[in-house]
């Protein structure tokens, strides 16, 4: 058998498959043509992507949001700048500290509770188990000021009944005082 043959055959070889391909492609259907673009409507875009385990908010429910965040963000420079100014000597840590919330504060209910500290443990376990408590809203702002503070020798064991309307100070000051 010569070259011209062997190329002849190979040429009519992928000829033929080209064909087939193209036969079974058009006469068929593709995958993507037996796809039916069907609109969906809102509420069923909406339980899909609950299905899948997204948040979907409203317009008006993201705007609040977003307030929210940039009130929160402008607290955090207003207790920024008081921290500066305690650090600075200019305000005592232990003065109290007016805000537009205190108001609201005064509505809050008021946790009350046993602290039971044993041997063995940190600054951090009783910090973590006083915002369990309900007793701090944040453990690691209990945790800075008893090391800003150096008390962390003077944590003592025991029972401690504590309320939620304590400041951090006033905790501090509870489970040190002998």
């Amino acid at each position: 058998m010569s070259v011209k043959h062997i190329l002849r055959g190979s040429a009519m070889g992928v000829f033929v498959t080209t064909s087939i391909f193209a036969s079974v492609y058009y006469f068929h259907g593709s995958a993507a043509s037996s796809y039916v673009d069907e609109a969906i409507t809102a509420e069923e875009a909406l339980q899909i992507l609950e299905n899948e385990n997204y948040t979907v908010l409203t317009n008006q429910e993201h705007n609040n949001l977003m307030d929210e965040i940039t009130h929160l963000e402008e607290e955090i420079n207003v207790l920024m700048e008081l921290e500066e100014e305690v650090e600075n000597g200019q305000t005592s840590p232990e003065e109290e500290i007016e805000s537009p919330e205190a108001e609201e504060e005064s509505t809050e209910t008021v946790y009350e509770a046993v602290l039971i500290i044993e041997s063995g443990m940190t600054t951090r376990n009783i910090a973590d188990q006083l915002e369990y408590l309900n007793i701090i809203s944040d453990s690691r702002a209990f945790e800075r000021y008893v090391q800003e503070s150096g008390l962390e020798r003077a944590l003592r064991m025991g029972e401690f009944n504590l309320t939620s309307d304590m400041t951090i100070q006033e905790v501090a000051q509870t489970l040190s005082s002998p």
